[in-house]
């Protein structure tokens, strides 16, 4: 029996030493991942659902911002840095995906409301779909709710999405050929009647949207739409649906399409970081001249 017993396989012995030595390397790696990230900033994600949580979660878990963008993914590339370097400090809620009616709601979950919102024009008409309610489950998980308390479960701090920052920060760079200080023309316009004829369909929109657009405005007294270009444009141009329906609600248009900007895209649709920078300028100074 001694001798079956001496041939068979041993159990695995637990040594102190490995035990600690793991939990020491464990600590020393976290201790690193919060000095990182003191010096590094995920303005992206590798994905767009992560993209999302860090512009959630900096909005909700962050400090206190005034001026809070709200729209999709059009938006999206108008960083707070981009921002910041005017002076102003914005919080962005461009949501790839989604739109302005998502955010507005997100924007509500903060006792400490900003007194200036920024509605995207792309996406104000867009209806709730289920990029939407993935994102409000997605915040009404358990690992949500605790990257509160701890910063280090929250997507911005997510390893891949620093990198991802980093090398797409490194690429705009690059991709950089000059840079240019855009002649502006006055680009805060009150929107003037349009002739335009509504069918019986689009005046049914119109009241439903006017109303929505009204009861924001009510709560956030500097509300106002901005026009972000999406591809190339000519000028002047038409009078549109939006146009329209900022006159009836008397909401003021920060157009980006007014000014001289020879925008550029990466994509054909969103602006690349250049002409983003540029855009920031624009708003900024407009948010400056009409406080």
């Amino acid at each position: 029996m001694d001798k079956i017993h001496s041939l068979g396989a041993s159990p695995p012995t637990f040594h102190k030493g490995s035990a600690t030595r793991i939990l020491t390397l464990a600590g020393l790696l976290l201790i690193l991942h919060s000095i990182a990230l003191k010096y590094l900033q995920a303005d992206f994600a590798e994905s767009n659902f992560q993209s999302n949580l860090v512009r959630i979660q900096s909005y909700l878990f962050g400090p206190h911002h005034d001026v809070v963008l709200a729209g999709s993914s059009i938006s999206g590339r108008l960083l707070p840095r981009y921002f910041a370097a005017h002076g102003v400090l914005v919080a962005n809620l461009g949501l790839d995906g989604s739109g302005v009616r998502v955010a507005m709601d997100i924007i509500r979950q903060r006792p400490d409301l900003p007194s200036t919102i920024l509605l995207e024009i792309y996406s104000l008409l867009r209806e709730p779909d289920t990029n939407d309610r993935i994102l409000q489950e997605a915040m009404r998980s358990p690992s949500f709710l605790l990257s509160r308390y701890l910063p280090v479960m929250r997507a911005a701090a997510r390893p891949s999405a620093l990198l991802y920052s980093k090398l797409k920060k490194y690429s705009d760079q690059l991709k950089v050929t000059s840079s240019f200080a855009p002649a502006l023309v006055k680009t805060l316009v009150q929107t003037e009647p349009t002739n335009r004829m509504l069918s019986v369909e689009d005046e049914a929109i119109e009241a439903d949207k006017a109303d929505w657009l009204a009861q924001i405005a009510f709560q956030f007294p500097k509300t106002y739409l901005l026009r972000i270009p999406t591809g190339p444009f000519s000028t002047p141009r038409k009078p549109d649906f939006i146009d329209h329906l900022a006159h009836k609600t008397n909401i003021p248009v920060i157009d980006l399409t007014l000014t001289s900007i020879p925008f550029t895209y990466t994509d054909g649709r969103h602006l690349d970081a250049v002409s983003a920078e540029a855009a920031c300028a624009v708003i900024t100074d407009q948010l400056r001249s009409h406080p």
